[in-house]
This record gives structure tokens, sequence and C-alpha cells, in this order.
């Protein structure tokens, strides 16, 4: 299960957030390894352009998604490079990322339809379509048996959710990226259905937690001026992070498969040096962080408090054990508080 969560501030910045929960097998074997977000520019290669990836649904197909899209933006990337089309005052657009990765989602996605369709039937997708599959000597062979062709036809649509095709078609996406042409944008795309499409909100919230995140989200975007929801002016990122905290704490504590150390992920745009726009966090720090905002949220410090320790962790780079003091002085009750961290009921 996932939670996969991002935020845009103003313009040139935005956060993105997951949880690392992952259950394995129906006995709701949890494990807490995946990394749902990740880059697929290259930083090492393309400098001026930042795209980040956040997948839910099956863990292994999405890897294999993201190491492709990977490939395919460096390929492309370098293809024009090469032809003289992007420079630093033009950077690779943040809509040819997407479209590069749609494109390679479907290419994949097909892929693995036709290899299950072959291991079932005998023939692809285009063999159906077609009405005759060839065999090794190159001969057309009917394709006629009416139950067969009513079952491939259900499974390359996804007609009644069968079980077998589920991992293919039950992964969506979002997307968030940022250079200095485009500013900070944001993205979704599904597999279930063909859709791939711009964010016009200042907020997305995708997997199995959505239900809450988005009450939480919308309730924050309401509470935004105008002009932030516009993206002219900066929403406070502390303030923002927090309503993404609050959102995921929510969804940890009300639905099955969200856990572990959330992911942070801010990129800052305002930084002159494009090597200074990316700060991601996934130790000790968001976790506290995490933590912090749960404390708020249930009423053991006050909001303002919690927004300024969350500045000053994650943003501001101060030392751990530092802050984890601060937050303790800051309950009216120390050990009431220790209690509900340690998740006794107090």
């Amino acid at each position: 299960m996932t939670s996969i969560n991002a935020l845009r501030l103003d313009f040139h910045s935005g956060l993105m957030l997951c949880d690392e929960a992952r259950y394995w097998n129906p006995e709701w074997m949890i494990f807490y390894t995946p990394e749902k977000i990740r880059r697929v520019t290259n930083a090492k290669i393309i400098a001026d352009t930042v795209m980040f990836m956040g997948q839910t649904g099956t863990s292994s197909i999405g890897d294999e998604w993201i190491m492709e899209i990977e490939r395919a933006v460096t390929g492309l990337y370098r293809k024009m490079v090469d032809q003289n089309k992007v420079c630093r005052d033009n950077p690779l657009g943040l809509n040819e990322v997407v479209k590069t990765a749609f494109d390679t989602i479907i290419r994949i996605k097909q892929m693995h339809i036709d290899d299950f369709l072959v291991g079932k039937f005998g023939f692809k997708a285009t063999d159906l379509i077609r009405g005759y599959s060839l065999t090794k000597d190159n001969q057309k062979e009917a394709i006629s048996n009416q139950d067969q062709i009513k079952a491939a036809l259900d499974y390359m649509t996804f007609a009644k959710n069968p079980d077998e095709v589920k991992g293919i078609f039950g992964n969506s996406q979002v997307l968030a990226g940022y250079n200095r042409k485009d500013g900070f944008r944001m993205y979704y795309m599904t597999e279930r259905w063909p859709v791939c499409e711009e964010v016009h909100e200042i907020f997305i919230a995708q997997g199995s937690g959505r239900d809450t995140c988005d009450l939480n989200y919308a309730r924050f975007a309401d509470r935004c001026r105008l002009a932030e929801r516009r993206g002219e002016q900066l929403i406070p990122r502390q303030k923002g992070l927090y309503a993404l905290l609050k959102g995921l704490h929510q969804a940890l504590n009300q639905t099955a498969g969200i856990g572990g150390y959330p992911k942070i992920i801010y990129v800052n745009g305002h930084e002159k040096d494009s090597s200074e726009w990316v700060s991601e966090i996934s130790d000790c720090r968001s976790k506290l962080a995490l933590e912090i905002t749960g404390a708020s949220v249930d009423g053991f410090i006050r909001q303002e408090d919690a927004e300024l320790l969350i500045e000053d962790l994650v943003f501001q780079g101060v030392d751990i054990f530092e802050m984890n003091e601060q937050f303790m002085k800051l309950a009216a009750d120390r050990k009431r508080l220790e209690k509900y961290l340690r998740r006794y009921s107090v």
C-alpha cells in the first residue's frame, strides 16, 4: 500500500512526500524497503531539469518503469544536445520528460500484456486485433475460438479486474519536476486508463492513503490565499510540509499498509546553483518530523511550535538530537508524550 503526495509552494518550489511500506503476500507481511519516489532525470547528466516519479501499485513493475524511463529520458536529452536543442536558457522541457515517461510505460505495459497472452493463449494483442497469428513457418493461423477471444479482450482491457494482470494495470504515477522555464509542475498517469495529465491544483495525493490525505490537503488549499494557489506568492515551506505530514499521519493511523519512515523531497528552484535545487530526506529526521506533526495533531504541542520545529529540523539542518530535546520540552507532560510516541494508550 502507498501514499504518494506532492504540493506546489510557488512557481519555483514544491514538495513531495511518501511512505515506505509494501505488503508482500496475502498474509500482509510488510516490508519497509521500497523507495517509492525516485528521480527519473539523471542528475550527473541533466543539470537544469529535475523530475521525480512516485509509484503506486506493484513495486516490482514500478521499479522497472522508473529505470527504463530514466534511460529513455537520458537518451532523449543526449539526442537533443547533439541537435543543439537544449541549453541553459532552453532546458529540457517537463512536458517532453512526461511524454517520454508515458510512452515508455505504454511500451513496457504492452510488452508484459503480450508475454501474458502468449503464455496463456499463444498469440499477442496485435495478433488478436488482426485475427490471426503466425506459426514458426510464417504461416497464418486464424484466431477463431470465441471463448479465447473474449477472455483475451478482458485481459487486454482489464475488464472485470482479473488478478492475473492486476500488477500491470494496477499502477499509477505522480510526477513532479522543475526547471527555470516551466517552473514547478505536477503530473498524473495511470495504467488502468490512457491518462497522462498535468495537475492544475496545488496538490495531488495518490495511493491507498488518498482518502485521508485529500481531505487534509483540500482543507489546507482552501485556507491558502488566491495568490498562493496561483503560484504567485510563496506558501511557507514549513506550513506546506506540515500539511503533507498531517495527511500522512492520519493515513498511517486509518489505512492498512502505510508506515515506515516517510521520504521528503524538497525542490527549491530559488537556489541559483541547480546542484542545490533538490533535498531528499528519508532518515531519522523525516521520522521525527512525522512524530512532531502527529503530536501536534493529537494536542500534545501547538501547531505553530510544530511548524517551527519542522523548519529547523528539515530545512535548516539543525542537529536532530537538539530538535528532539526541544520537541520534548514543548510538551506539557513529557512522560505522557513519550508514551504516545511509543503507541501506548494515553
